[in-house]
């Protein structure tokens, strides 16, 4: 089953694999009771800060990407910024740079020649289910992210906002003369980012974990052959089987998962396989 963070639990409780009491309350008929089904549902967390200038006009797409694309390849980003700053292998926020022509056609026309600071805040530890709504397949399931219900995800979106602010302020970008509109300079205080911070804050698109891998009693996946626990002959393969936030985007995950599956099936079956996958 690779269906993904939201779909994957969503079919094993359609298929009666979930929490036994809740598929009994829906009708649907319980093959294997794990209550873990759903849970744990982990995402990381993004805030958009927009700085507008009328010092310089900033390019549009196609063309910023080109720039970027440029710069990286000549400047050798990726190596310099791994191995160069010394900050370390672990992170907990990603700042991602973007321009506001990129990021909403929807922003006021005069936030368009903009430059745009969004704070990916990772390793958050708030946990939200997927669960059914009825047995319907047809109908969607009931997706709570419980964004920012642990406070030290508030506080670490809070404090990537005022280094937003700082790394805007120092002279190397004084010739902009950039100008804060989002969330604006009447957010100063700490009651009042976090209200803004709560009608603002938006997904990281990073959804993992409802159908974890682990030992203990909320545990859906048996991490030594992929198997779902209880289950003869079903495995999970995706982003829903992680049990818990890692500092990188998920794509690199599910690469992971994959190279490991083929490698538990291959030995299972006695298949043969070329390895340079």
């Amino acid at each position: 089953l690779s269906a993904g963070t939201i779909n994957s639990p969503r079919l094993l409780q359609l298929s009666g694999i979930g929490n036994a009491s809740q598929l009994q309350s829906l009708g649907i008929k319980v093959v294997k009771n794990l209550p873990g089904v759903g849970m744990n549902l982990r995402d990381d967390v993004v805030v958009n800060l927009v700085f507008v200038t009328d010092t310089i006009e900033i390019e549009s797409p196609p063309a910023s990407f080109l720039s970027a694309v440029l710069f990286a390849v000549d400047n050798d980003t990726t190596h310099e910024a791994t191995y160069r700053n010394g900050t370390g292998s672990l992170t907990n926020i990603e700042m991602l740079f973007s321009t506001g022509n990129m990021i909403s056609n929807s922003w006021p026309i005069e936030w368009q020649n903009s430059l745009v600071l969004s704070p990916n805040i990772q390793q958050c530890k708030s946990r939200g289910t997927v669960m059914l709504m009825n047995s319907n397949p047809l109908i969607p399931p009931a997706i709570d992210t419980a964004y920012l219900s642990v406070d030290t995800d508030m506080t670490r979106v809070k404090n990537s906002i005022l280094f937003g602010r700082q790394l805007l302020s120092q002279p190397s970008f004084k010739k902009w003369n950039f100008q804060e509109v989002l969330p604006g300079p009447q957010y100063q205080t700490k009651d009042e980012l976090i209200n803004w911070i709560r009608g603002n804050a938006t997904t990281g698109f990073h959804y993992i974990g409802t159908c974890k891998m682990g030992t203990d009693k909320l545990s859906v996946v048996n991490p030594r052959n992929m198997k779902v626990w209880g289950v003869e002959g079903l495995r999970i393969i995706d982003a829903s089987v992680a049990p818990a936030s890692f500092s990188a985007n998920t794509q690199s995950l599910n690469y992971a998962v994959a190279a490991r599956a083929v490698d538990l099936i291959v030995a299972e079956y006695k298949l043969k396989h070329d390895s340079n996958y």
